[in-house]
């Protein structure tokens, strides 16, 4: 009952509620996190349950009501809008350059000591 109450009193004061948001880890914390504060500035009544995750399986299985994820093509079930475009760079120090073969394919990246994502804009 009490729940019923407030619902009715809360009834068009705008918008309010939860929103299941899952997000890659990386882009997550770099990218989206001013968006998301501005995004609980804009809209107080909402409380965003936020999923750091990479996964794509089952997005309905997890109850998640929107998800953000980095990819050249969305599967066929999923309705995706592109947001940006991510550009990948590999970099390394000099000294590092010197010590270590720089990687030449994707799968050579596994090899190094350390990697690091940084925004690049």
């Amino acid at each position: 009952m009490l729940a019923t109450t407030e619902s009715v009193a809360t009834f068009g004061k705008g918008l309010h509620g939860s929103v299941r948001l899952s997000v890659p880890t990386g882009f997550g914390h770099m990218v989206m996190s001013s968006w998301l504060i501005e995004f609980k500035r804009s809209y107080p009544d909402i409380s965003p349950d936020l999923l750091f995750d990479n996964r794509i399986d089952d997005l309905l299985r997890e109850e998640v009501d929107v998800a953000v994820r980095v990819m050249s093509e969305p599967p066929r079930q999923m309705v995706a809008i592109e947001l940006a475009q991510i550009r990948y760079v590999t970099c390394a120090s000099v000294e590092y350059a010197r010590e270590h073969a720089m990687p030449s394919r994707l799968t050579d990246i596994s090899a190094c000591v350390m990697l690091l994502l940084q925004p690049i804009s």
